[in-house]
Order: structure tokens, then sequence, then C-alpha cells
């Protein structure tokens, strides 16, 4: 299913296609001047897919390889909000999502093809260069709750880019993943929105608040911003989700912990909570669950293997 600003949705067998054709890079509108400062004009979206040729050809080559490889993989990031809603910002990588075993495998796959791969944070992170494009190897969450599994590729919905097939991430997918970023620089929740107004008919609710757990007060609180966001598309949500929601806030019972007081809020954000943390003695949610995932064996590995340059590189 693809829905893009004129309203017309493409449908077919499966959960749905959605197609990816990438286009020369062309001015963003009539909003650009000269006042907007690099971040802002990295936020402001259009209606088409903004890529450059040198990109273009890279993202192919990357593709390929890892499809040579035998890489099981779901394409995420800005690619995935476009296919399915049509809007796009400029884009600078390709995220790339995979399981953290089938990492290396991948980074060897793309070094023979020229590209330099570097390590940029073990529990989440990889990147792969070749001259100015960038491909992103994304096998966990930059909080350290979750490593990517099975089940992103499983539930996976068809697409094309540039000509190539390729598996992009379900819309609940895309959800779950932008629900746990909040930075000021990095605010996803216009993303998550728009694809609930686009996507809500088609979506797996049931598998959404699965995949949440304990973290459905994420979700309760993004639908408050969808329902302000668009006063009279309330019926977008089914009402047995928002249900569920308020039934569990209403009946929820905070656990008595005679140790330091915890601050979830660096799993959204690390900068905007760095003062509880670091001033006020919280303990840091984020710290915990990181370093709980670098223990993991195969994390381990991944940091340990020589495929890696010494370089680094700047996260996401």
């Amino acid at each position: 299913m693809k829905q893009g600003g004129n309203g017309r949705k493409e449908e077919s067998g499966g959960r749905g296609t959605a197609k990816v054709v990438t286009r020369r890079v062309e001015p963003a509108g009539p909003l650009v001047d000269a006042r907007m400062s690099e971040q802002e004009l990295r936020s402001l979206t259009g209606g088409k897919l903004r890529i450059s040729d040198a990109d273009r050809r890279t993202y192919v080559d990357a593709l390929r390889a890892l499809e040579g490889a035998g890489v099981e993989f779901v394409l995420s990031g800005l690619f995935g909000v476009y296919a399915y809603t049509g809007i796009s910002r400029p884009v600078n990588d390709l995220d790339v999502l995979l399981e953290p075993t089938h990492v290396l495998r991948a980074a060897r796959a793309l070094a023979a093809q020229g590209f330099e791969t570097c390590l940029v944070e073990p529990h989440w992170l990889a990147k792969a260069r070749r001259e100015n494009s960038v491909v992103d190897l994304v096998y966990g969450m930059a909080n350290g709750l979750f490593l990517i599994d099975e089940a992103w590729t499983r539930r996976g919905w068809p697409g094309v880019l540039d000509g190539e097939p390729v598996l992009l991430a379900s819309p609940e997918d895309l959800i779950f993943h932008r629900l746990f970023i909040n930075e000021r620089h990095r605010f996803d929740m216009s993303d998550i929105v728009h694809l609930l107004l686009v996507c809500h008919e088609h979506m797996d609710w049931h598998w959404l608040l699965e995949r949440l757990g304990e973290h459905w007060p994420l979700l309760l609180a993004q639908i408050l911003f969808f329902d302000f966001s668009y006063p009279r598309r309330r019926r977008c949500i089914p009402e047995w989700v928002r249900e569920d929601l308020h039934r569990r806030h209403a009946g929820r019972v905070v656990a008595v912990d005679r140790g330091r007081e915890p601050c979830r809020g660096t799993l959204i954000s690390r900068y905007s909570f760095a003062v509880d943390v670091n001033e006020w003695d919280f303990r840091d949610s984020r710290e915990e669950a990181v370093e709980a995932t670098l223990r993991a064996p195969v994390i381990r590995r991944i940091a340990n293997d020589p495929v890696w340059c010494e370089s680094g590189g700047d996260a996401a």
C-alpha cells in the first residue's frame, strides 16, 4: 500500500507493495531561504525523494553486494517513510536493518566492493562508506533496548529502489523504531503521525503493542500527538487501541525501588536528559541498557572482528 499527497493507494497481494523510485536532486520548495539553518533544511519535507545520482549508484551497488552475499535485511529510514507516505527529506545515507548475526558477512561483502567499513557504536551501528556515500548497517537501537531480529525481515513489505527489489521495514516497525528517537535534531514524531495517517488501515496494531511491551506509554503519548495534529482524524486510531492504552494508564502501578531513581528519558534522548544523570543523581536507563547489550556474545564478536577500519565514524 502506498498513499501520497494525492490520496491514491496501490495495493497488491500479501501485506502490500511499496514502490521507491529515486529521483534527481531538486529544490525543496518555496519555504527554503538563506536564513534556514542546516538542521532546518534537513528537516524540511517535500514530495520528491532528494538523492544524488552518485548516491543512487552507490546504494544500488551496496544492495547487490548484500543480496549476493545472502544477507537478509530491510530498508528503513527515509526510504521507508517515502515508500509509504510519499514524503521525503534530503537523503544522507541508506539505512539497512539486519540481525547482528549477519553484520560481519554484510561488512565483508561491502568491503569487497570498495567500501570502507567502520564500527561506530558496537552495540547497534556500523557504517560503510564509498567516496561521499554512506550505508548504515543498523543491527540494534541506539538506546541499547533492542537488537534487530528475524521478525523485521519476516514482516517486511516488498518495494523497489531504482529497479532493485528490496524489503522495506513494515509501517509498525518503522513506528516502533521512531518512538525512541526524540532528540532536538532528530524529532521523528512527524514521521510517526504521517505513517499513522496513511497506513492505519493496513497496520497490525496487535503486533505493535506486543513489540512495545512495557514501553506502551510512548504509543499513548504519540496517539495524543496525532489527535492534536489531525483533530478530525480520530477514527484513524482503532477505538480498542485507545481503550486498551487508557485502561493500562489508569491502572498503572509504579513499583517501589529503594535504589537510585531511574530516568527513562535517556532512552529517547541522551542529550535532553543529560542533566538528570550528570547533575540530579538519576540512574541512566540508557547506559544500563547499552552496557547489557555490549555483554552479548554476538555483539562482542562484531566488535572484535578485523573487518572494521580504525578511523571509526560518527553515530547517526
